[in-house]
């Protein structure tokens, strides 16, 4: 008896340290288990399961890359801005193609979006896939407990 509540007790530790973190997108922030965390750690966190973290690594390569175009296409529109309110002569050419950049940011920044939220989707999937199960299995001299993950 000493050995079965021995035995369950390692079955539930088990349980507990072997399920997947809850990963979730939402309003451009990255969530762990409902903590905001940064970029780099939300796709780490999806390093056991292989085909997410590839794609999840092609999404923060995409995202990091909207982020510096975005960037760029800001400043070059707020720069004729301020100078137009610093009442200098501005230079519209350089907005117009801050404009320009900006609307290669957007795309790329969406197609990072959804690669991020499909790798989570692929992550989460396979949690549920990978179901732990406990059964008790009879067999002619013996009953024993199989713990499957």
């Amino acid at each position: 008896m000493k050995h079965l509540i021995t035995a369950l007790l390692l079955l539930f530790s088990l349980q507990i340290f072997s399920q997947q973190q809850d990963l979730k997108i939402e309003k451009g922030r990255f969530y762990i288990n409902d903590e905001v965390t940064s970029l780099n750690n939300f796709v780490n966190a999806m390093q056991s399961n292989e085909e997410a973290y590839k794609l999840a690594l092609k999404g923060k390569s995409g995202y990091s890359t909207g982020n510096v175009l975005g960037f760029i296409g800001g400043f070059m529109i707020g720069w004729p801005i301020g100078t137009a309110i610093g009442g200098g002569d501005p230079n519209w050419a350089i907005a117009g193609g801050g404009a320009a950049v900006l609307v290669i940011a957007i795309p790329v920044m969406s197609s990072a979006s959804k690669k991020l939220k499909e790798a989570v989707d692929i992550y989460e999937g396979s949690s549920n896939a990978q179901a732990r199960k406990l059964d008790l299995k009879v067999m002619p001299n013996q009953i024993g407990f199989v713990y499957s993950f």
